[in-house]
């Protein structure tokens, strides 16, 4: 029925959630820049789905084929951010879990205000304007004015987790899917938590790779938890002789880091994405989110013991500012459409952080308070409508669910998947102790993707070593 060189001209039915009009949806060859056979479309779905006869908006298809003459129930993929397109994950279903289209399609759903569906950019100016990363990660003039340009053609209250669900729902039933397997990443586990508990009948097992609860209250958690990975780091390293050796005081070097930041903007050199030279100031928001930053990487936390000793002894920041300013530039420019971000964020998380007290919430953390405070300053300037109390309520699914944390994960930890785990009996979770966001794609990359194929936890096992990190002790790259 869907055969790998064929060209589809779908039909949308009588779309009764929204009352609107048929469509017609085409999937056509994908342009070249894919590198794989799939077949690339727009739906059309109402942007406020309580007034279907209003605005309409176009979302990207992307369905790559399965090699079976009939494909079994596709796979699913929810991006992370929120605001990621949904496309970029093409590489990481052809290349991470090739074999899964052996016997399933692919299904790529854009979500509304990413990519090419309606997207609501901002700050994408950043890797050729690096003052605009440090001083604030939300600044409030570009905010605002970014919400100035997006009501032009998108209504920021109509781009939350619960419309993307219903998009994706309407959106596979023109495509003529009934059941699906989901794989959700970061924040698409979200996504894929709202799709079990939205369609349960849909759904016939799910991965959750750095799990974020549809409760989570982002960004509060965050300071605990990159506290505990930094502590983590200090742990590992103090296990280690070489490291304990050449990084003895590891907390206090991060102190004396914090302390001088704390006194005033520390200016230091970046190289820029074009290669020039740009002078900044690191202030200590800058620095803490900037460590949260490395934090993710298990390629980049073996040399934070390092670094953070050499910014102690030396005062040069150069490796903290660099960190800082290609993660914005890459993330915040392009990748993650900002828009969509904090309408998520200022519909779902942040209203929730009323009365609550932060400076309780957040005491000793290096990222203190820094975080709830730019996210409640972006969204005083990018007003939406909170989400409705029943966004937030419990549900239970049967369906065999794998969950993956990485132990040093700053932001999505074990303990945030375990808190998940209630709402799905039937899981398998997996902490990858040498991994930090994103460990599915790792020593346990084979495990998540025979599970993809055969929907069954029967076989899931731990194929990770469980040995920590193994932290660098030559020269720090600051000093390169």
């Amino acid at each position: 029925m869907r055969g790998r060189h064929r060209i589809w001209t779908l039909i949308l039915g009588s779309l009764v959630a929204t009352g609107a009009a048929a469509n017609e949806v085409s999937l056509t060859p994908c342009p070249d820049q894919f590198g794989v056979t799939a077949r690339c479309g727009w739906a059309e779905v109402a942007e406020n789905r309580a007034a279907p006869e209003g605005r309409r908006i176009r979302v990207r298809v992307v369905v790559l084929p399965s090699a079976a003459a009939a494909s079994a129930e596709p796979l699913v993929m929810f991006p992370g951010g929120p605001g990621q397109a949904t496309p970029t994950l093409i590489p990481l279903a052809t290349q991470a879990y090739p074999r899964v289209l052996e016997k399933r399609d692919v299904v790529l759903i854009g979500q509304r205000g990413s990519g090419e569906s309606n997207a609501m950019h901002c700050l994408t100016d950043l890797a050729s304007d690096p003052e605009r990363v440090f001083g604030a990660l939300w600044p409030r003039e570009a905010i605002r004015e970014c919400h100035e340009r997006v009501l032009e053609h998108a209504d920021p209250s109509e781009y939350t987790t619960a419309d993307y669900v219903a998009d994706v729902a309407e959106v596979l039933d023109a495509l003529g899917y009934g059941k699906v397997v989901l794989w959700g990443g970061s924040g698409g586990t979200r996504t894929a938590q709202a799709f079990v508990r939205e369609h349960p009948e849909r759904v016939v097992a799910a991965v959750l790779d750095g799990v974020t609860p549809i409760d989570y209250r982002m960004p509060l958690p965050f300071s605990g938890y990159a506290q505990r990975a930094w502590r983590r780091v200090v742990a590992d390293c103090e296990a280690q002789p070489g490291c304990a050796a050449a990084y003895p005081e590891l907390e206090a070097d991060l102190k004396r880091v914090f302390d001088r930041v704390e006194a005033g903007p520390v200016p230091t050199t970046i190289a820029r994405a074009d290669g020039a030279a740009a002078t900044v100031e690191v202030r200590a928001g800058d620095l803490a989110y900037a460590l949260r930053g490395v934090l993710y990487g298990a390629r980049t936390i073996p040399r934070l013991p390092a670094e953070v000793h050499h910014a102690a002894a030396t005062g040069d920041l150069s490796y903290f500012a660099q960190a800082l300013y290609d993660r914005a530039s890459a993330l915040l420019g392009g990748v993650v459409a900002v828009g969509l971000h904090l309408s998520s964020y200022c519909a779902e998380d942040v209203p929730r952080l009323a009365g609550v007290d932060v400076a309780a919430e957040t005491a000793e953390t290096f990222l203190g308070g820094y975080l709830v405070a730019e996210y409640r300053g972006a969204c005083d300037n990018w007003p939406v409508t909170p989400a409705a109390p029943d966004w937030y309520r419990d549900f239970s699914s049967p369906i065999p669910t794998l969950l993956v944390s990485g132990y040093y994960d700053p932001s999505t930890p074990a303990e945030a998947a375990e808190a998940v785990r209630r709402s799905f009996p039937n899981s398998r979770h997996v902490v990858v102790r040498d991994q930090s966001h994103g460990a599915g794609f790792t020593c346990l990359r084979p495990v998540v993707e025979e599970f993809l194929l055969s929907a069954s936890l029967t076989d899931v096992a731990d194929p990770c070593s469980g040995e920590p990190l193994v932290f660098a002790v030559d020269e720090p790259s600051a000093q390169e």
